[in-house]
């Protein structure tokens, strides 16, 4: 119970976190004690390189591209059913930081009540995939 309650936090946090205040500004939720993985990003990378890299990942993990909005750097990637759920939405905010280092913040949210630790997975495994896709 104690994962799902954090990952859920995590989620909850990086989902305020993008809707940001206007202002362009925007708050690091850090991940739950224990969930570093699931914090935010910074890849020593171009933005469009890590566009390409979670495009490319997205296909590799065998997942969706729901809705692309460059401009906005938000992904919205379906992953499919499976044994342990009907389906994810992960969403990957992707930011410019510099010329040569982007930002990029995943979320991942199920249908379902319990998500059983496929919630922290999706992340890890988009995660990875990006790192993959990224090394020359």
């Amino acid at each position: 119970m104690k994962r799902h309650i954090s990952v859920l936090g995590v989620v909850i946090g990086a989902m305020a976190s993008a809707c940001g205040t206007g202002s362009g500004a925007t708050t690091v939720q850090p991940a739950p004690e224990g969930y570093d993985e699931l914090q935010a990003r910074v890849f020593a990378q171009p933005v469009e390189n890590v566009y390409v890299a979670v495009e490319s990942a997205t296909e590799n993990l065998g997942w969706k591209l729901a809705t692309v909005d460059r401009d906005a750097g938000t992904f919205v990637l379906q992953a499919p059913t499976s044994i342990w759920t009907w389906g994810d939405t992960i969403t990957a905010i992707v930011k410019k930081q510099s010329d040569t280092e982007t930002r990029v913040d995943l979320t991942s949210t199920t249908g379902q009540m319990h998500d059983w630790g496929k919630n922290k997975d999706n992340i890890e495994a988009l995660y990875a995939a990006i790192d993959k896709g990224l090394k020359p």
